[in-house]
């Protein structure tokens, strides 16, 4: 019965194959563009929530060089620029509210976004990316004063 269900997968296969054309070229390039210009204005701009200007602006910085990527027409410059701009935002965050997490997301950007296509090695990008993330998620925490806590019953 195994072997039946081996055939029939093998089948399916060969027939999806067939439909989807297997040419995942474009898919990749969007998604590589959505994580190259989305990422981090999107962490911005969540870390920025309770101000919506620089929300806003953050969420933008990251739009622009997205679109004009997926228009065919990728600046970057612009990119870079832009990529520059958000990750001087998360240290300048960083600095003010003392969060260690920033500075070590802030390095990682720095990693995935600037030196690992500069090394020409395709796997450490999404590994920058890994990290990056990995840091994100322990930037944000949350702190309960022990003086505002309700009284024991």
């Amino acid at each position: 019965m195994g072997q039946d269900d081996d055939v029939q997968a093998s089948f399916a296969h060969i027939v999806l194959c067939g439909l989807l054309d297997n040419d995942f070229k474009a898919a990749y390039v969007i998604s590589y563009k959505a994580t190259r210009y989305l990422a981090l204005p999107c962490l911005m701009a969540d870390i920025y929530r309770s101000n919506q200007t620089l929300s806003s602006i953050h969420l933008l910085s990251g739009l622009v060089p997205f679109a004009l990527a997926l228009a065919g027409d990728d600046n970057v410059h612009l990119g870079n620029l832009v990529i520059a701009c958000n990750i001087l935002s998360l240290c300048h965050y960083s600095f003010e509210n003392g969060r260690e997490y920033g500075w070590y997301t802030a390095g990682a950007a720095i990693f995935a976004y600037i030196l690992t296509p500069q090394m020409g090695h395709k796997m450490l990008y999404p590994l920058g990316l890994a990290l990056m993330e990995y840091f994100a998620y322990r930037l944000f925490h949350i702190h309960f004063d022990a003086a505002s806590a309700p009284p024991r019953r």
